[in-house]
């Protein structure tokens, strides 16, 4: 009898983290021909770590839930048996001495990934390796997988599928605004990132907001920028400074229910400024406008830049 291979991936962090996750498991089911299922059993266990109504664990991070859901994809979920199985089989004696001689003849291939029994986890955040494809035996993955490569050639499935709901027929509010950016004829979006990254210290100064509007603004007519900080709308207001005039957006038109409402008005705009975050990288990648440019801050964390699409304006940061 032939033994079952199972391919998990791990989801974790927030919406945009857990689409780069989904992305690369259907890349990986593409690669292969084989069902890969998603691990979202651990947001359960890390709701458990909020103190008080703060959302937030004790070290001040936000703690996320299973989002993937607004999209309706095609995404079937791992059992905790399966996943314990996946993780506990050690892989073919082949593939362990294929990744013995890889470490010892071919370094730079052997430090993007770790192998422990079958667990395949990532090691070196945003960058692209082919090894992730390799047909191992039942494997669990763990990591982001922030980079196009892993996924550039199922673009049109992805596009397909990260389609957000339609507007709610009562929200008159989120229509009016989609109406607008969508009417706007040089829109920008500007994505502040607060928050946690403040805690983390990953938040992004004036200079970078500066440059890269003035790298859009030189190249477009009466562009109109679009800001988009809704967790910190005081910032903002009294400390923000982007050198052209612009508008806060989107600080009112988000419940629990509809918190991707920001992420629609994003996609709606025809440039794109993101922040060193999954959250706007994926509003960016996602708008079909043919002429849009993109600005992204450079280096995106510590020295990694991979994450950054080639098309895409690096700014330094």
């Amino acid at each position: 009898m032939q033994k079952e291979k199972l391919k998990i991936v791990r989801l974790q962090g927030g919406v945009g983290n857990q689409m780069f996750q989904y992305a690369f498991g259907k890349a990986l089911e593409h690669r292969l021909g084989q069902k890969v299922l998603f691990d979202k059993l651990d947001f359960d266990k890390e709701r458990l770590t909020i103190v008080g109504n703060t959302n937030k664990n004790k070290d001040g991070i936000c703690i996320r839930q299973y989002e993937l859901g607004i999209f309706n994809p095609e995404i079937e979920f791992a059992t905790q048996e399966q996943i314990d199985k996946a993780k506990g089989k050690e892989l073919k004696i082949k593939s362990k001495l294929r990744n013995y001689i890889i470490k010892l003849t071919d370094k730079e291939k052997y430090k993007h990934y770790k192998i422990k029994a079958g667990i395949i986890t990532e090691k070196s955040m945003f960058s692209y390796s082919d090894v992730f494809f390799e047909d191992f035996d039942s494997v669990y993955y763990d990591g982001y997988f922030q980079n196009e490569k892993f996924f550039k050639e199922i673009s049109p499935f992805l596009k397909k599928t990260f389609i957000l709901p339609p507007i709610r027929e009562n929200d008159a509010y989120n229509k009016d605004l989609f109406d607008k950016v969508t009417n706007t004829p040089n829109s920008v979006f500007v994505h502040v990132r607060r928050d946690d990254y403040l805690t983390l210290g990953s938040e992004l100064n004036n200079d970078y907001y500066q440059k890269a509007a003035k790298y859009i603004a030189d190249r477009t007519d009466n562009p109109h920028f679009y800001v988009f900080c809704a967790e910190d709308t005081d910032y903002i207001k009294n400390g923000f400074d982007l050198g052209f005039p612009f508008e806060l957006i989107g600080e009112k038109n988000k419940t629990a229910e509809t918190y991707y409402e920001n992420m629609r008005l994003m996609m709606a705009c025809k440039h794109s400024i993101i922040a060193n975050s999954s959250y706007s990288w994926w509003a960016a990648w996602l708008s079909f406008y043919e002429g849009k440019i993109v600005t992204a801050p450079s280096p995106w964390s510590a020295d990694k830049d991979e994450i950054i699409c080639p098309e895409w304006i690096k700014i330094e940061k």
